[in-house]
């Protein structure tokens, strides 16, 4: 079951940003904006087609993406993440995996918030399915 949300997240997301015919590209550990070209406004297209798709309700970029964050700074002088940052992620976004957090933490890329697998998470979490 994990195997076709993971398909039907890829699909959706290179439908929303035209590539339909290089589904081979949108892969999990892709980066929405980085690897793929998606801007602001494909955010809310993926939220809705989430929402169109797969029967999600109020589905809204904010609720998948720490969006919010992005321009913040979320690590302290010493390198180590914001206690508070850690614990807003934590709390509003307990769909993305303890590793996805460790990833961030190690190499201090917010980008790693942003990919295809995030999504993917909140799908899962959402249906109440397991990851693998």
């Amino acid at each position: 079951m994990l195997a076709k949300v993971d398909e039907k997240v890829r699909e959706l997301v290179a439908d929303v940003l035209g590539l339909q015919d290089d589904l081979e590209e949108v892969r999990l550990e892709s980066d929405i904006v980085d690897d793929l070209a998606g801007e602001s406004i494909d955010f809310v297209d993926i939220a809705f087609q989430i929402e169109q798709e797969i029967g999600l309700p109020k589905v809204s970029p904010e609720k998948v993406f720490p969006v919010g964050l992005i321009e913040e700074e979320l690590f302290a002088a010493d390198g180590s993440m914001r206690v508070e940052v850690e614990s807003e992620l934590r709390e509003k976004y307990p769909h993305i995996p303890d590793e996805t957090l460790k990833e961030l933490r190690s190499t201090a890329n917010k980008r790693v918030l942003f990919r295809v697998a995030v999504l993917r998470d909140f799908v899962v979490h959402q249906l109440g399915m397991k990851s693998e």
